[in-house]
């Protein structure tokens, strides 16, 4: 048999490990890893823009790459997908990216990639809504991003699915998503979008619930096809953010 890499290669061992980290990490859950790399991508340019790791990120730079505030969420609406990939330190993003794994590899390998990035996309979307919603109805708003909504889309989902197929476990889901929530409300200095986060929570039960019954591999074809259209869309709307 022939060998892969040269054993003593330094270089080749490190990609052998790398690929080891990937594997274990997001093996089996390729929309994971990409969400995850897209977040660290956005926020790296965030802090390039704002002069290096220890600056903070600016609203103004923060917006400038899609993030919300106030009524720009109406007449940009396309925002509600670009400001999921925002985030405004390390802690944020970092404990984002923790959930973000932890949550998404099993749901991904159990909904596959397709259903699983119409989740995630579409409930981070919705709890970007219902806050821009009820902060319509009590200001102010202040500048939001993350993928938190999405997370907690991730959540409901389990919640919904459980409840689908008749498990008594959804009750523990729920308690373990509200725990969640209480858990990002007590994270020093980061001012916590509730609003997002029960939108989020409550689209990602329904539409669990909804795929569930959608199990038909009839829908494969469509599902798959409106994922990509969905992420080109997030794409999209982070380049309409910054360059458009």
């Amino acid at each position: 048999m022939e060998a892969l890499y040269c054993a003593g290669d330094p270089e080749d061992k490190g990609r052998v490990t790398l690929e080891r980290i990937r594997a274990r990490v997001f093996g089996g859950a390729p929309a994971t890893a990409f969400f995850a790399a897209l977040s660290v991508a956005v926020y790296l340019a965030l802090l390039a823009n704002a002069g290096g790791l220890g600056a903070p990120v600016s609203g103004r730079a923060a917006l400038h790459w899609g993030a919300l505030v106030g009524e720009l969420g109406w007449r940009e609406p396309w925002r509600h997908l670009s400001a999921m990939f925002v985030h405004f330190g390390l802690l944020h993003l970092g404990f984002n990216l923790l959930a973000l794994v932890s949550f998404g590899r099993t749901l991904e390998r159990v909904l596959g990639t397709a259903r699983f990035t119409l989740l995630l996309l579409l409930t981070g979307a919705l709890g970007f809504v219902a806050s821009d919603a009820w902060y319509s109805w009590f200001p102010p708003q202040q500048v939001t991003g993350g993928l938190s909504g999405g997370i907690f889309g991730l959540l409901g989902a389990e919640v919904g699915l459980r409840f689908a197929a008749g498990e008594a476990g959804w009750q523990r889901a729920f308690v373990s998503a509200l725990g969640y929530a209480v858990a990002m409300a007590l994270i020093p200095g980061q001012s916590v979008n509730n609003a997002a986060h029960v939108g989020g929570l409550l689209s990602g039960g329904v539409l669990g619930w909804a795929l569930s019954r959608a199990g038909s591999r009839a829908l494969d074809h469509a599902f798959a096809g409106a994922a990509l259209l969905l992420a080109l869309g997030a794409l999209g709307a982070i380049a309409q953010a910054r360059w458009g």
